[in-house]
């Protein structure tokens, strides 16, 4: 026993030596099973991009700008679009993976253009721009042919609207008008401007020539209101310019909708408490999102006969008009009902 407990002994102090090593090598183990694990998912991964890169660039060698550069640039969204369910809203919850009618437009443009990975709208942005050749189009441009035509209306409004209150407004301007869904086409900017060429490019192009020939050009204007209360469409320096250039063109015609809960709200409110708020329109201190955009218009408004001044006394005219007779026709309605 005394000569086998010796024995015994260095066996065992060789197991506590070699203990360290053998737990050692068994975390060396499992993080080797753990790298070969990440090489086999990039591996994955990457043979996943691969066939789509394929896929895509099979599609780009067959694709060919689908109109003209100038015809491109005076294309509208059909209403039947924009306000079908199976469309527009149908779109944006594939694109978004949720219900986006509580997003705004600026939230849109940051899913659609900026976050990492963007892929447009409708995945403009692995389709050929007709306007400048190159990849990524205007959202209007990857629509299905029988949603774009020539626009036959021009929209005034602002990216910081929800989807719920731009399609209300919409829907009850479409209804009190009856116009007819696949005859009527919009011009709005976040669909029919190149959003690729401003938001990532970052290209600056002097927007208010391009928006006033496009509105002269339409000859009807619809206003957008979201609201009455201190709208912050009297706040942009695009929508008063908008109304400026309306106002001043005969053939231009104007009309103003809102979504359906501030109509209703807006019915119990005398003309007086609304129209206060018109005396908030101010050119000189109005703010577009490019400084370039804001500068561009100002000088504009600068040169034009009456300045400043001129320019609010006129915007506040037309919007105050195009509420009167708002008020109007809700007044007549709820009598006639």
């Amino acid at each position: 026993e005394r000569h086998g407990g010796l024995a015994e002994a260095p066996h065992h102090r060789l197991r506590e030596m070699l203990e360290p090593a053998w737990r050692a090598e068994k975390r060396l183990k499992c993080q080797l099973d753990e790298e070969k694990k990440k090489v086999q998912d990039l591996e994955t991964s990457l043979r996943e991009a691969l066939e789509e890169l394929a896929n895509q660039g099979s599609q780009l060698r067959d694709l060919r700008p689908p109109v003209p550069a100038a015809e491109s640039e005076s294309l509208g969204v059909s209403l039947r679009y924009v306000l079908g369910k199976e469309h527009f809203e149908k779109e944006l919850m594939k694109e978004l993976g949720c219900d986006a009618s509580k997003k705004t437009f600026l939230d849109l443009k940051h899913w659609c253009w900026v976050r990492p990975h963007a892929c447009g709208f409708l995945r403009s942005q692995f389709k050929i721009c007709p306007r400048d050749g190159r990849l990524g189009c205007a959202v209007v441009d990857a629509l299905p042919e029988e949603h774009r035509a020539r626009a036959t209306v021009f929209v005034s409004w602002t990216w910081s609207y929800t989807v719920a209150e731009v399609l209300s407004a919409l829907r009850a301007w479409a209804d009190k008008e009856k116009v007819d869904l696949d005859s009527t086409f919009l011009w709005l900017c976040w669909v029919c401007n190149n959003q690729r060429a401003l938001i990532i490019d970052k290209e600056y192009k002097d927007l208010s020539s391009t928006f006033a020939d496009r509105l002269k050009s339409i000859g009807r204007m619809l206003i957008v209101l979201n609201t009455y209360k201190n709208p912050v469409y009297v706040k942009r320096v695009w929508t008063i310019f908008e109304l400026w250039t309306a106002s001043t063109d005969k053939n231009v015609t104007v009309t103003m909708t809102l979504p359906d809960h501030v109509k209703t709200d807006i019915a119990k409110e005398s003309v007086g408490v609304i129209t206060k708020n018109l005396k908030d329109i101010d050119a000189a201190t109005a703010e577009a999102s490019d400084p370039r955009d804001e500068d561009s218009i100002k000088t504009k408004i600068r040169r034009a006969s009456g300045g400043f001044d001129g320019v609010n006394k006129v915007a506040k005219q037309l919007l105050g008009q195009s509420l009167c007779t708002m008020i109007t026709e809700l007044i007549e309605a709820a009598q006639v009902g």
